[in-house]
Formats: C-alpha cells, sequence, structure tokens
C-alpha cells in the first residue's frame, strides 16, 4: 500500500484540521464534511498507527503527547512537500533551451528582430 494514498492524506488532513480547530465541529466546518467522517478517519488513522492520538469525550478533545507529537512530525513533512513543490513550479516557469523558427528574412527583419532583442542572450562557452 502507497505511504501517501488519498486515504492516508484525507486522515492526515482530517487530524490536523481539528488539531487546528480544537473540535470535530469546526474542524467539519472548515473541511466542509460531517464531524462524524472525521471522526472516522482519526480512527482509522490511530487504529492504522496502532496508538491514541486523542482523548474523546462528549465535552472536550485532548490531544495525547504521542498525538502532539505526530502532529509536528506531519507539519513538518507537509512543509518539505510544500518547498518541493515551490521549487518544481519555479523550475518550470524558467525558459531554456533552444528555438529555431523557419520563415521569410522579411518577416523576420520586420517583426521578429525588435522581440528577440529584447530577449537575455545566453552565455556560450567554447
Amino acid at each position: 500500500m502507497p505511504l501517501l494514498d488519498s486515504q492516508h492524506a484525507d486522515e492526515l488532513s482530517a487530524l490536523l484540521a481539528v488539531f487546528d480547530a480544537g473540535s470535530f465541529v469546526a474542524a467539519a466546518a472548515q473541511l466542509q464534511r460531517h464531524p462524524t467522517v472525521l471522526s472516522r478517519r482519526l480512527s482509522a488513522l490511530e487504529a492504522r498507527l496502532g496508538i491514541r492520538l486523542l482523548e474523546r469525550s462528549t465535552r472536550q478533545l485532548r490531544f495525547t503527547s504521542a498525538g502532539q507529537h505526530f502532529v509536528a512530525q506531519v507539519r513538518e513533512a507537509m512543509a518539505l512537500l510544500d518547498q518541493a513543490q515551490r521549487q518544481a513550479s519555479e523550475a518550470a516557469a524558467v525558459v531554456r533551451g533552444s528555438l529555431r523558427l523557419s520563415l521569410p528574412a522579411s518577416m523576420g527583419r520586420r517583426w521578429l528582430s525588435p522581440m528577440v532583442a529584447g530577449l537575455p542572450r545566453p552565455i556560450r562557452r567554447w
């Protein structure tokens, strides 16, 4: 089973939302889900990990020390994923490579030359 399939990602987003919001109802409103769905996701996560992440009662919700530690580690992992996505997007925004055009000389002089003159020149090393 993949490390981060859609089910696991949904469990982790439910965990972070409940941690940030402090309740299932507030987290459910934030994620536009029903509170019972979030409760089931967290129960599945706890079962998969084999630990209790939070203590639930009708009046309060409290994360265990293991739960707090797990949330901190998940946040670090999410920050690394976010950084990797940003770096990949920035690399894709840079235009690279050669461009070869075939067109009549008069068209090149009239239309293309003014545009090409504004482009940065590559450094050629022989």
